[in-house]
């Protein structure tokens, strides 16, 4: 049977990776309720690297992750404006 050492060094470093993490995501989510679709597009892109390290080291290429979250993010925050200026001209 393996015996479990408690590894400082590993708890620091996902401490920190999941500080980060919620750091983005608080900026992120910011940035939605602002409506700010560039802002929230950059978030969206930093926050979905962090997310999907295992999909980029398998895929060995973060430019898929990066631009797909980068146009998903602006592409539903123009529909969010586009949504709330038809509500206001009705």
């Amino acid at each position: 049977m393996e015996s479990r050492k408690f590894k400082g060094h590993f708890v620091s470093r996902v401490g920190a990776g999941y500080g980060g993490d919620g750091s983005v995501y608080v900026m992120f989510t910011s940035a939605v309720v602002a409506r700010k679709r560039m802002n929230a597009a950059t978030w969206s892109s930093v926050w979905y690297l962090l997310s999907s390290f295992a999909v980029i080291h398998y895929t060995e290429n973060w430019v898929y992750v990066a631009t797909g979250s980068w146009i998903g993010a602006f592409t539903a925050i123009s529909f969010m404006h586009w949504r709330s200026s038809r509500r206001c001209s009705a």
